[in-house]
């Protein structure tokens, strides 16, 4: 949601309009959830097949472990965007910047 949002509305121009955005697009999610949950509306996912739901789930990890690169590799300038075809090129146009591997020394 933030790399949504931040295509939107930039935090270091206007960061109270994004916090704004943030909490509550944040509360409105909650606030669904719980709806749904207080309404006993669970059993709609049990009309998702089950490789449906694994998909979206390993996806949604291969997503979140390809944004973790940033961190892992100690890349500073990464790209905003979730997809894999822009993580991967963003690594290895910034290789030069990966910890440990500092092919100049």
């Amino acid at each position: 949601m933030g790399t949504m949002l931040s295509e939107v509305v930039s935090y270091s121009e206007e960061p109270i309009l994004y916090l704004k955005l943030a909490f509550t697009a944040t509360f409105f999610a909650g606030l669904f959830q719980a709806s749904l949950g207080l309404l006993r509306l669970g059993f709609i996912i049990d009309f998702l097949s089950k490789p449906t739901l694994i998909g979206f789930m390993a996806g949604s990890a291969v997503i979140v472990s390809l944004q973790q690169l940033k961190g892992l590799l100690g890349i500073v300038h990464f790209t905003s965007k979730m997809g894999i075809i822009p993580v991967l090129s963003s690594v290895f146009k910034h290789r030069e910047e990966v910890r440990g591997f500092n092919y100049e020394e």
